[in-house]
């Protein structure tokens, strides 16, 4: 997985992107599973098309997580899991660059959910916004996405939902590329 860290080559008006996020049931790629898979794929500051999908993990729901991201079990009755979800991410997310807040932590979920299908691993460039973050907005003391997105002037509707913090990821992501490359013509809102 190239994370990407020159970020003035990202000022394309033909590059696609894909924020994305996942929820899980833990911390552990190995041991846990996807929950809720989301993302927002854009373009030149305009949105293509957004996968919001809730996905049956196969193992219980943690209590402890659902008090943190709203998802319960039986919010996961009856859903898809996540052999059926996981191809049709494959493709929304083709060609694009991804775009994700602790990139590792997500794309660690999706290799090993691939793994697990026999499907190999992301071969997508990836921009991690926590790095872009610490890159364009030096000196603070706490870069979680909740905790930058109002300070640049993005609102959260649904925080720790996978939709919602893919959009927050993209207007993060905005604001950074514009603040790591002024005076260059920004091709984003």
């Amino acid at each position: 997985m190239p994370i990407i860290t020159n970020y003035d080559q990202l000022m394309n008006p033909d590059k696609v992107f894909v924020a994305f996020d996942v929820e899980t049931t833990g911390l552990s790629p190995s041991y846990d599973r996807i929950v809720e898979l989301g993302g927002v794929k854009f373009q030149d500051g305009k949105v293509l098309e957004i996968f919001n999908e809730l996905v049956d993990p196969e193992i219980p729901m943690p209590p402890e997580v659902s008090k943190i991201n709203g998802i319960t079990p039986g919010m996961l009755v009856g859903k898809p899991k996540i052999a059926e979800i996981l191809p049709q991410f494959l493709k929304f997310i083709d060609g694009a660059v991804l775009v994700a807040h602790n990139a590792e932590f997500d794309v660690s979920f999706v290799n090993w959910a691939m793994k697990r299908m026999g499907l190999g691993l992301l071969t997508n460039d990836v921009v991690d916004t926590l790095r872009m973050s610490q890159a364009a907005l030096p000196g603070r003391k706490n870069y979680k996405l909740q905790e930058i997105a109002p300070d640049v002037g993005v609102v959260a509707l649904d925080a720790h939902r996978a939709c919602d913090d893919s959009r927050v990821c993209m207007e993060v992501f905005h604001v950074c590329l514009d603040k790591l490359n002024p005076g260059r013509q920004a091709f984003f809102f």
